[in-house]
């Protein structure tokens, strides 16, 4: 894969997309959020758990997304998201953003965390009574 082009002309871009903008800023800090996420919930093997998610067969990928030297591909961020903890990815990617869509959605899993709640309390309800006479 190439550098960017500019004007339709063979030069190549000066940096390319990936290289770090200024000292301290890379142009992919899209992904320190869903890195933190996982940092906290994964504390041993992050990125063995990102690997896999994301479908890589070696682990070096992801620790460098781990280390803020690159960030995953659009390929590799669908496979997380369609993985067993894609939420955790969503969640990261729509902090604190506004839209009506994200608040629906955080509602609605909300409500499917207080439901889940219910019902194992009334399992535990169940279990408690039985054996005792009315």
């Amino acid at each position: 894969m190439g550098r960017t082009t500019y004007r339709n002309r063979a030069e190549l871009a000066k940096k390319p997309a990936d290289q770090p903008i200024g000292k301290d800023r890379s142009a992919d800090r899209w992904f320190l959020p869903i890195a933190l996420i996982f940092r906290k919930n994964f504390p041993k093997k992050t990125a063995e758990v990102l690997a896999d998610m994301a479908g890589l067969r070696d682990v070096r990928p992801a620790e460098l997304w781990l280390d803020g030297s690159r960030a995953p591909s659009g390929e590799a961020l669908a496979r997380m998201i369609a993985s067993a903890h894609g939420d955790l990815v969503i969640r990261a990617l729509t902090a604190g953003c506004g839209q009506t869509w994200v608040k629906r959605h955080r509602r609605i899993e909300t409500l499917a965390a207080a439901r889940a709640d219910l019902a194992a309390a009334q399992r535990r309800l169940a279990e408690a009574e039985q054996g005792i006479e009315p």
